[in-house]
């Protein structure tokens, strides 16, 4: 695959994931009841970290089709922003993504706990974007610009760039994972452990069963959507992100065998 064709399947992805992002947030935000409610509230911030990620792509995708350098390579501040600001706003997301999870685990597991109060959230919220913060400050210090190669990373051993490197896909990809799959493999066997016992409840009693039988099927439907959209946000952020990191992985493992040829 060439660049021009990279190019135009990164910008069929950054559009389409424009069009889905855009509209949750126009749409949270015109309403005042969403806002109130802490799942929306997260789900806000996670689409807006997802807009900011897709739209970060676009200064690559102009210097694909133009045959122009990347814009983090064209100055010193574009340099050390825009890559480091890249990797903070997907390592939110990915939190966010766990927070959703455990509002969701509390919701269906302690259903009688006391909702999260949105100064609280709003502290967890803030934690989550300084620790994205936090996390780029080692990137961002290695960055250095060059008026003849542009924006290149100078670690001061390989060492030290690749132990960052697994830090980073610890942080962003294989710890979400597989906090995700536990909380919402708890929540699935939850909810299947109360259909059958609402669904033996009703069978012990016939006449009751048959004169009653829709709010037990509809309980089934109203309790199987989450779970079916649960396993849908976990699928669809494995699937996505594997290839990626598995890409990551390879890339530096290349660049590790380059530096030892080298030295």
């Amino acid at each position: 695959m060439d660049e021009r064709e990279q190019g135009a399947l990164l910008t069929v992805a950054v559009s389409l994931g424009l069009l889905g992002n855009i509209p949750v947030i126009v749409w949270i935000c015109q309403r005042r009841r969403l806002l109130k409610d802490n799942y929306y509230y997260i789900i806000l911030h996670l689409a807006i970290c997802d807009l900011f990620y897709l739209l970060l792509f676009i200064p690559d995708i102009y210097s694909i089709f133009n045959a122009s350098p990347s814009a983090a390579s064209s100055s010193y501040l574009p340099c050390k922003i825009l890559w480091p600001a890249h990797t903070a706003v997907f390592t939110a997301g990915t939190n966010f993504l766990v927070i959703i999870s455990i509002l969701r685990y509390r919701a269906v597991i302690q259903p009688l706990t006391p909702a999260v109060s949105r100064t609280k959230l709003k502290i967890i919220l803030t934690t989550v974007y300084v620790i994205a913060i936090i996390c780029i400050i080692p990137y961002v210090m290695v960055l250095r610009f060059d008026e003849m190669s542009g924006c290149n990373e100078e670690w001061p051993t390989q060492s030290l760039y690749i132990a960052y490197t697994m830090f980073l896909l610890v942080i962003q990809f294989f710890l979400p994972v597989a906090s995700l799959s536990i909380i919402y493999f708890k929540i699935g066997k939850e909810v299947l452990t109360r259909n059958n016992r609402i669904g033996q409840m009703y069978a012990r009693n016939q006449t009751q069963q048959q004169s009653t039988a829709t709010p037990h099927q509809h309980l089934k439907i109203k309790e199987a959507k989450p779970l079916l959209v649960s396993f849908s946000i976990v699928a669809c952020f494995i699937v996505s992100g594997f290839p990626a990191q598995m890409l990551w992985i390879l890339f530096v493992s290349k660049r590790d065998n380059r530096f030892l040829l080298a030295t």
